[in-house]
């Protein structure tokens, strides 16, 4: 298809060089066409040596339409020592016509440039052709954003004990108190760790998301929601070791056991929370302190939230030594979610209990279908394996 195309590969002249070997190789672009490497004739199979002022010439003959990436390697004999250099350029075949296109392609194979392409072609057609060709990378490169973002829209929702996990920001407030031990059981609790590890490995990277765990007080595994990506899931998993009497068995929250710290003895890092840190929960006390957990969530402007716990929130006053009544809680959570969010802005919260015999359990149960209830949500009682 065409005549053939003369390319000239070598070293540039920046600093002294006595001989350099070439391999050159070739990759088809089937993004945009059907291109195929059977179609590119004369394609050397071996290295080639080369001397200053002589370069590894080529002489080939495209026969099937398509995009090619093509690629010298060098290694660079200088007087400093060998030097590895590495080049690619981009070829079009189309309609009876070559184009070549200078370094065009390493944006799509991701290649540094570092060597020179001395491509036989009339610099007249130069400009136009290598405007072209750029052309048809972008419109390429779309193309695979596109079909990447269709994928992501395919997949199935990530799910928390049987629920989609909807959203572009989620944040999980997960409660660690030492009671949850007690009413889950060994076998919860590990249902519990897995039901987590699946939701947060489930999530797309275009998802944002958080994790506070709470109990009297409470921590933030990030300041700022962090991208769904493999790193930040790895780095939330390890954030979560400790927890329900894991590796360091303190069943409670690290800020209860470090303080301000910031970082535990294991080296993991937090964010520590305190009932000083909202405005309207300075001057309280008490466990399960849902409404800290998600007054802080608020400050990251999530759209959905997942709530955890087994019992009520214990939230008092120093003052009084009894509980707040729930609807006194619920309301200092919605005014908070008002406060921090705007009375506009769409939340979805979905909370979580858990089945079990205790009258504790059944509050908790109780109190968590309110504040489903009071942003509109959903609630689910979970069966904790094992009871």
């Amino acid at each position: 298809m065409g005549a053939p195309v003369d390319i000239t590969f070598t070293p540039r002249d920046r600093e002294p060089w006595t001989s350099a070997t070439i391999k050159v190789t070739a990759q088809a672009i089937p993004d945009v066409m059907d291109s195929s490497l059977d179609g590119i004739a004369n394609l050397p199979d071996r290295p080639a040596t080369v001397k200053p002022g002589t370069g590894m010439k080529l002489q080939l003959t495209f026969g099937s339409p398509g995009e090619y990436a093509l690629t010298a390697d060098a290694m660079v004999e200088t007087p400093r020592g060998p030097l590895k250099k590495s080049v690619t350029c981009g070829i079009i075949v189309q309609g009876g016509h070559v184009w070549i296109a200078e370094g065009g392609i390493e944006a799509a194979l991701a290649k540094q440039v570092v060597a020179e392409i001395r491509a036989v072609l009339p610099d007249a057609e130069k400009g136009a052709v290598d405007k072209a060709y750029r052309q048809r990378l972008d419109k390429a490169l779309d193309a695979r954003r596109q079909k990447k973002l269709e994928r992501s829209r395919l997949a199935p929702p990530a799910k928390f004990f049987g629920q989609d996990i909807k959203g572009a920001h989620v944040i999980f407030c997960l409660c660690v108190a030492s009671t949850m031990r007690k009413e889950l059981g060994p076998d919860g609790i590990a249902s519990l760790r897995r039901e987590l590890k699946n939701a947060i490995y489930g999530l797309s990277r275009q998802t944002r998301f958080n994790i506070i765990c709470f109990a009297s007080r409470g921590d933030l595994f990030k300041q700022e929601s962090v991208p769904a990506t493999t790193q930040m899931k790895d780095e939330a998993l390890h954030f979560l070791t400790g927890y329900y009497g894991g590796s360091d068995d303190f069943g409670r929250t690290r800020t209860e056991k470090f303080g301000k710290a910031g970082k535990d003895t294991g080296g993991i890092n937090y964010v520590a929370l305190e009932p000083g840190d909202a405005a309207e929960l300075s001057g309280t006390e008490g466990g399960h302190r849902i409404d800290l957990a998600m007054l802080a969530a608020f400050k990251c402007k999530p759209a959905t939230l997942f709530v955890v716990s087994d019992w009520a929130a214990g939230t008092k006053r120093l003052s009084d030594d009894k509980r707040m009544p729930a609807d006194d809680v619920c309301k200092v959570i919605h005014d908070g979610f008002h406060t921090r969010m705007g009375k506009s802005t769409p939340l979805t919260v979905r909370t979580f209990s858990f089945e079990s015999p205790s009258v504790e359990a059944k509050e908790g149960a109780a109190f968590m279908r309110k504040l489903a209830a009071t942003f509109g949500g959903q609630s689910r009682n979970v069966r904790a394996k094992g009871r």
